[in-house]
């Protein structure tokens, strides 16, 4: 419901405002009841599950960055893998079909189906065919 305690809040609250209960089957708990009144039970479980759910994200944080940098230390590369970056020839080589096809008109979608890559790789080869270097990672 978000990132941290202060958002799930907030989310809640404008439910509450607009007259919407939001409900936790497995506590069996509901943050109105059927008169519509705020359940103060529910609100302290919400505060107590949010502030741990932000507590575990801090935790799972600083455990990437400790192992990034762990990586790092031990001599591990990380980044764009190497050769990443095709020259304007190996281009023209590997997707030459593909770049005849979009100066043909071809709409890119089209071109991403027929040649059966991703939109994506479309995109950026028809961005860069001009270009003497092509990068796929950018």
């Amino acid at each position: 419901m978000g990132r941290n305690a202060f958002q799930v809040q907030s989310f809640i609250e404008q439910l509450i405002e607009l007259k919407i209960s939001l409900c936790v089957q497995n506590l069996g708990l509901e943050t109105l009841d059927e008169n519509g009144k705020r359940s103060g039970m529910i609100d302290m479980m919400l505060a107590i599950m949010g502030q741990f759910a932000q507590m575990e994200r801090s935790t799972l944080i600083e455990r990437v960055k400790s192992g990034l940098e762990k990586a790092r230390r031990a001599g591990k590369r990380l980044g764009r893998p190497k050769h990443s970056s095709y020259s304007r020839e190996k281009l023209l080589s590997v997707h030459g079909k593909m770049i005849k096809d979009i100066q043909m008109g071809i709409s890119q979608r089209k071109v991403a189906k027929i040649h059966n890559v991703a939109l994506s790789t479309v995109v950026r080869v028809d961005k860069r065919r001009q270009s003497s270097i092509i990068s796929f990672f950018d």
